[in-house]
């Protein structure tokens, strides 16, 4: 859950008194053409005397969206318009925002900010900010997000579902960088961490199909955002009321009480609707962990499989730049040798990507045909292999790609509601016509057997996670520790030394 995420920041039920607030923030997410600028446009056109600060977040050296803004008048004498670019403000641009915000709202001018974020921003990352201790207290007690918005364009829904690159392909500074998040994944996490999604340009469906078309599309955005607001529209015009002091941000759906793999695990019932269109979910749950072989097997025959690779020459326990993203190759991996000579590089990235894009394809036909449309998963899993059995991994599915890497030990993951222990494999799966029956008999026959699972306990008995048991064709995991108070010091230390220097 997001407060689970924010061990370094202030204590979690600050956030609950933001009374004293006097700005709140809306911000706004969504891919490249979305329609987020045309929704800020739409708000400062018809915001009735409340006085708004924009900022424009643009990852760009030129930041075009505030020109745009600018050059509307929308921006009147009592507004400022705040450009932050060449980089992104969930990331690198944290600490600008910060202080941009706490600026904003000690001037007293302002009833509102308004954040347009880039179209590869992570929402939940920018909501992190708001629970920073500053010098002033916790951000979210002095200008508090109000509403998080998510714009995505209903006629390229299930194209960005279905994409397998990286955002690199999206974005020429994420090019530079070698941003290698995944389109699919991104796409479903802007949807998941919103109050409010504004399902924009829904005239560019053709008219025959439009009712059934977005009844589909309402349905699986509420199933994995079950408390979000969906709004379909044309030119991003969206009520007031939806956009601006909503009081959406609360306790409960930061802290992910309201997630929908909680609600899954749960037992609730999703709306009607979900149903009526053959949205469904299901959860799988055991104590026994999976065989690694015919965990991957299963994997590569029906998704391309993305892990975390480590870097030659760079291992380190902890070190978060000592990874890199390895989706799978557009080959056979059942006959992949582990420690095989890479390919030789090619420049041919086009060549490489209709590959790519040819075994995606026969993947997802496979996948559907047995399965039926399988949106998304997530959770976490154990995977039998002595060395990875002190580690939970995670799980996180969106269309074709499936992301499974190392976590971190067993006692970070909270403990079910009720139970006195933590399952081995806690999976959710959302999707259209979904064979929930199939799909769980063909995950427990990934599972050990019982003479296998002996085997294991004897192995672990003699020898602890040493050695090798069963074949595993999965990347090495190693532990991902976030920063403690010392690191943290030890980096203020560095950054002052540097600015004596």
């Amino acid at each position: 859950s997001f407060c689970t995420l924010l061990p370094r920041f202030a204590n979690k039920n600050a956030m609950c008194d933001v009374s004293e607030a006097k700005v709140k923030v809306t911000l706004l997410s969504g891919f490249l053409g979305a329609g987020k600028t045309s929704l800020m446009k739409h708000v400062l056109s018809n915001r009735e005397g409340v006085r708004c600060a924009v900022i424009v977040n643009e990852i760009s050296e030129l930041n075009l969206d505030a020109d745009i803004l600018a050059g509307t008048k929308l921006i009147e004498s009592d507004d400022q318009l705040v450009e932050m670019a060449n980089g992104c403000i969930c990331c690198t641009l944290r600490g600008d925002l910060l202080d941009q915000l706490l600026e904003l709202s000690s001037s007293g001018k302002y009833d509102c900010v308004l954040i347009e974020s880039s179209g590869i921003a992570e929402p939940m990352q920018v909501a992190e900010t708001f629970f920073v201790e500053t010098e002033a207290g916790v951000l979210q007690s002095i200008c508090a997000l109000d509403n998080c918005v998510t714009v995505v364009d209903a006629s390229t829904f299930e194209e960005y579902m279905g994409r397998i690159d990286t955002v690199a392909a999206i974005d020429a500074k994420a090019k530079e960088t070698e941003d290698d998040r995944d389109i699919a994944a991104l796409f479903v996490d802007q949807l998941e961490f919103a109050n409010v999604v504004v399902l924009n340009k829904i005239d560019l469906i053709p008219e025959a199909n439009r009712e059934a078309k977005l009844n589909q599309l309402t349905a699986f955005i509420r199933t994995i955002a079950p408390t979000a607001t969906v709004i379909p529209t044309s030119g991003s015009k969206v009520p007031l009321s939806k956009i601006l002091n909503t009081g959406n941000f609360t306790l409960d759906f930061a802290n992910g009480q309201k997630d929908w793999m909680e609600d899954i695990k749960s037992g609730i019932k999703h709306v009607p609707e979900t149903l009526e269109y053959g949205v469904s979910s299901m959860m799988f749950r055991s104590d026994v962990p999976f065989h690694p072989k015919r965990l991957h097997a299963w994997i590569t025959k029906h998704f391309l499989l993305s892990q975390m690779e480590i870097v030659p020459g760079t291992q380190g326990e902890g070190d978060a730049d000592a990874v890199k993203d390895a989706p799978d190759a557009a080959v056979d991996e059942n006959k992949r040798e582990p420690q095989a000579e890479p390919a030789a590089p090619t420049n041919n990235y086009r060549e490489l990507l209709a590959q790519k894009s040819t075994v995606a394809a026969e993947r997802k036909a496979a996948r559907i045909a047995r399965y039926g449309n399988l949106f998304r998963s997530k959770g976490h899993l154990c995977v039998g292999s002595p060395g990875r059995m002190p580690m939970f991994g995670i799980w996180s599915q969106a269309g074709t790609i499936l992301g499974l890497n190392g976590g971190s030990t067993w006692d970070m993951i909270p403990k079910p509601r009720g139970e006195d222990t933590v399952p081995y494999q806690l999976l959710a799966f959302v999707g259209q016509d979904l064979n929930a029956d199939v799909l769980k008999a063909d995950l427990e026959a990934l599972l050990l057997t019982p003479e296998e699972m002996q085997q294991l306990r004897t192995h672990m008995g003699e020898h602890g996670p040493n050695g090798d048991l069963f074949d595993d064709p999965f990347e090495p995991w190693f532990l991902m520790r976030p920063a403690d108070d010392d690191d943290e010091e030890e980096e203020e230390n560095g950054e002052q030394e540097k600015a004596d220097e």
